[in-house]
């Protein structure tokens, strides 16, 4: 429930300072119920490292949306793999701009890293389960609402800046047309 408080804050952060044009709310609505499908999928697993999945998740998050804000802050877009391979070459420009917003979105995960491990240490092999109506269905429950909420994005026509203004949208087609031109 922390990651998922804590990146929610985040996402917030970053539909501010990416300056989301058009339809900001249901931007934001949908990387939340996005973000909210991922850790309840984590936490409702099984797995007996469910904490340390959504720890790895939260950073790598909270890096692309540094590198996200870092980059829009420069750029005035968001960044595609294959502008990020070019990022060498404008390093020391992009320095020189990062401020402390952007700092915000990764100078918790240090002291996050050592929260866990004092954590780890009290409950060990403490693993919450929960019956499997609540392990399948919440998450089951999330997704098709995500689906629903899709669906009538793209009959209303929004679903062009829903691809390339919201987090999670934007860098899964980019990941997919980077595959289909490799």
């Amino acid at each position: 429930m922390f990651y998922t408080i804590m990146l929610l804050l985040k996402v917030g952060l970053f539909s501010r300072s990416t300056e989301i044009k058009d339809n900001k709310a249901l931007i934001f609505s949908v990387s939340c119920l996005i973000t909210v499908f991922i850790f309840t999928f984590i936490y409702f697993s099984r797995n007996r490292r469910k904490n340390g999945i959504a720890f790895f998740f939260y950073f790598l998050m909270s890096t692309v949306i540094f590198a996200d804000i870092t980059y829009y802050h420069y750029f005035n877009s968001l960044p595609s793999i294959t502008m990020l391979k070019q990022v060498g070459q404008v390093e020391g420009s992009i320095r020189s701009i990062i401020n402390p917003i952007n700092i915000i979105t990764i100078i918790d995960l240090p002291f996050i890293y050592l929260r866990n491990r004092i954590i780890k240490r009290r409950k060990r092999n403490k693993v919450t389960h929960y019956n499997k109506e609540a392990r399948i269905g919440v998450p089951l429950g999330i997704l098709a609402t995500i689906i629903l909420v899709f669906i009538m994005i793209n009959s209303w026509g929004f679903i062009k800046n829903i691809k390339s203004q919201e987090l999670y949208t934007y860098h899964f087609m980019d990941i997919i047309n980077y595959l289909k031109s490799k």
